[in-house]
């Protein structure tokens, strides 16, 4: 299956170093895919892959500015890592 256009968006974004604006596409495309992530393999996966991948530029994003401009991208990817933990604990406890 192709990307869909905005995973496409949200690494064309990457490539060219909007690297926040590359994690909130990626957090749409989360909220896009949540109602069904549950009921369908390709949407959980397309989930978690967009979670790490956002969670991953928003640090990235924190690494590059001086310490006191890193608490939102710190505080949005610590959201986002809580939600794909939450995730993995609820499928761990339902095998």
């Amino acid at each position: 299956t192709p990307p869909s256009p905005e995973a496409k968006s949200g690494h064309t974004l990457a490539l060219e170093r909007r690297y926040r604006d590359a994690a909130k596409d990626l957090e749409a495309i989360m909220v896009d895919v949540a109602p069904l992530k549950n009921k369908d393999d390709e949407a959980a996966n397309l989930w978690g892959t967009a979670a790490c991948d956002a969670a991953d530029l928003y640090l990235r994003v924190a690494s590059e500015l001086p310490a006191k401009d890193r608490k939102a991208d710190l505080a949005s990817a610590k959201t986002i890592i809580s939600k794909l933990l939450w995730e993995r604990d609820r499928d761990e406890g339902s095998s």
